[in-house]
């Protein structure tokens, strides 16, 4: 008789739990609101995903919107705005770039911060820099691209045209540390099929070929 009385009362407080639950589910289907609260608001700054490169006793941090570069801590050694489409990082000793591919900027870093801006006249392909801070640059063009040294201010030290009939199309280069020497490598159509080559071209000694080359004061 005892078992009995207790396996109703179990069923009854399980029957009328069921019940509430039943009933709050209706509640909540059928509840309207009309006022809204905002509680906390967080500030989306940037929707990219960071970038990192390592830099000195560091990295840099890079996204569409601004470069900063962070100690070994953590700490923010400084923060430099911008608006680049594709930022690609470069590094070279104690100097960086950040460039726009396919835009026309690049901006020169070193380890205080932006020592250089340089704007480009033609869409950026491939880029690179010397420890003293030389940028070397591909300009696009479909068919005359260009090949230009600059220094870190933007001021243009060597500019050389290219032709796809003569020297090929310039699909990369490379600078010394000293920024004396540029190695650019050229994809060319011959009897033989598609190839590559790759031309040598010396600043530093007196036996400088310069032709095509336009040297600034």
């Amino acid at each position: 008789m005892k078992k009995s009385k207790i396996l109703k009362v179990v069923l009854a407080v399980s029957f009328l739990i069921a019940l509430i639950l039943v009933g709050i589910y209706f509640l909540l289907q059928r509840q309207t609101y009309s006022t809204v609260e905002t509680v906390q608001y967080y500030e989306n700054v940037s929707l990219d995903n960071p970038g990192y490169k390592s830099y000195l006793n560091g990295v840099i941090k890079f996204t569409r919107d601004g470069i900063a570069f962070l100690n070994k801590s953590g700490e923010e050694v400084w923060n430099q705005p911008c608006q680049m489409s594709n930022p690609v990082v470069e590094v070279r000793g104690e100097v960086a770039i950040v460039c726009d591919r396919t835009g026309t900027s690049i901006l020169v870093f070193e380890e205080s911060g932006l020592k250089g801006e340089i704007k480009t006249t033609r869409p950026i392909e491939r880029v690179s820099v010397s420890e003293q801070g030389i940028v070397a640059a591909i300009l696009k063009d479909d068919s005359t691209p260009k090949i230009i040294c600059y220094d870190a201010t933007g001021n243009i030290l060597i500019e050389q045209n290219t032709s796809l009939e003569h020297t090929g199309y310039p699909i990369d280069i490379a600078l010394s540390a000293e920024g004396n020497v540029l190695l650019v490598s050229y994809l060319m159509a011959a009897s033989e099929g598609i190839q590559t080559k790759v031309g040598y071209y010396d600043f530093g000694g007196k036996d400088i070929d310069k032709k095509d080359f336009k040297i600034h004061p």
